[in-house]
């Protein structure tokens, strides 16, 4: 064969020439020199003639060739020879490409591969969801998927499956790990056990003192209970819960029974009841005499008064007020009538003494 497909006779490989006639001169369709289906001696390609009941152009009286077939190409029951209608149907209702008038196919799709609701044979329609609503990627419209997740796996609220959104927080702001942007657990402290103002669970922070100031053994940086008292008792004055200080005295310089360091007490006066001068709180020294040597009854050491009189009434001399003595005379001998004293007793004037 030559570049145009014909070999040395001009016939190409199924036997027709440049015309599209074979070597006696029909068509491939059965016309002779394309003409009508009989040649020169009435006869058509495969020998029939029309004297056996076809007429010159080769149908019967009914219209129909030898075939059966009618000069539009159709037979009896309206196919042709491929088996389609005029409306190009074959006796299925589909046509050529295999679409009915509705445009189906045998299986329900259409040419673009859709059935009569709209959906592929895949499930999906044309714009590639499936009668859920979701695509072949198991997405819908708004891009979620059947549990509400879009391609991030993040629901609509900004959560992924496991509860946490893009910044790793939960629904309530905390992290797998339990803690919230700010660094605090749901309790509320940090990742080393504090909460927002800088204390623990138990109220301490962390250099150890709760919100008074004060650490877990109960004391403050100076040292102070809550009373204000160091682990000795003291408070910053240096004195006990009672007042006393480690010397044992309170404010005023009192010991716990009253006394000073001198011994003293508010008074003035010692544990014996007396004062620095040895006298008592009714001025009276251990001996029961005042500050002028009287006791209380208004004498001193020798028995005598202020005066100089004794509880009977005489001085040291022996004599009264009026300068009597016990027997009733006075430094000269003689009585309050001017009667001398006499060893018989006997009476007489007093004589003047010699001048």
């Amino acid at each position: 064969f030559d570049v145009n497909g014909f070999d040395a006779q001009g016939f190409n490989a199924d036997g027709y020439d440049a015309q599209g006639l074979d070597i006696n001169g029909w068509s491939a369709e059965g016309l002779y020199r394309h003409l009508g289906p009989f040649d020169d001696n009435g006869n058509t390609k495969d020998g029939t003639g029309f004297w056996q009941g076809f007429d010159v152009n080769g149908f019967d009286i009914n219209g129909f060739d030898v075939d059966g077939f009618d000069a539009e190409g159709f037979n009896r029951g309206g196919f042709d020879i491929n088996g389609y209608n005029r409306l190009g149907f074959d006796a299925l209702g589909f046509d050529r490409e295999g679409f009915n008038e509705a445009g189906f196919d045998g299986n329900g799709y259409d040419r673009d591969g859709y059935d009569e609701n709209g959906y592929d044979l895949t499930g999906f329609n044309r714009e590639g969801f499936d009668a859920e609503g979701f695509d072949r990627f198991g997405f819908n419209f708004e891009g979620r998927d059947r549990d509400g997740y879009d391609i991030g796996g993040f629901d609509v609220d900004g959560y992924d499956r496991t509860g946490f959104n893009a910044a790793g927080l939960d629904r309530d702001g905390y992290t797998a790990a339990g803690y919230n942007e700010a660094g605090f657990d749901r309790a509320g402290f940090d990742i080393d056990g504090f909460d927002i103002n800088g204390f623990d669970g138990e109220g301490y922070d962390r250099t150890g003192y709760d919100i008074g100031g004060f650490d877990r053994t109960g004391y403050n940086a100076q040292g102070l209970d809550r009373e204000g008292y160091n682990a000795q008792g003291f408070n910053e004055l240096g004195f006990d819960r009672d007042g006393f200080n480690a010397e044992g005295f309170d404010a005023t310089g009192l010991d716990r029974d009253g006394y000073d360091a001198l011994g003293f007490d508010a008074q003035g006066f010692n544990r014996d009841g007396f004062d620095e001068n040895g006298f008592n709180a009714d001025g009276y020294d251990s001996d029961g005499f005042d500050e002028n040597g009287f006791n209380a009854e208004g004498y001193d050491e020798d028995g005598f008064n202020a005066d100089g009189f004794n509880t009977n009434g005489f001085d040291v001399n022996g004599f009264d007020a009026n300068g009597f003595n016990a027997d009733g005379f006075d430094i000269n001998g003689f009585d309050v009538n001017g009667i001398a004293q006499t060893n018989d007793a006997e009476s007489g004037s007093k004589e003047p003494e010699p001048e």
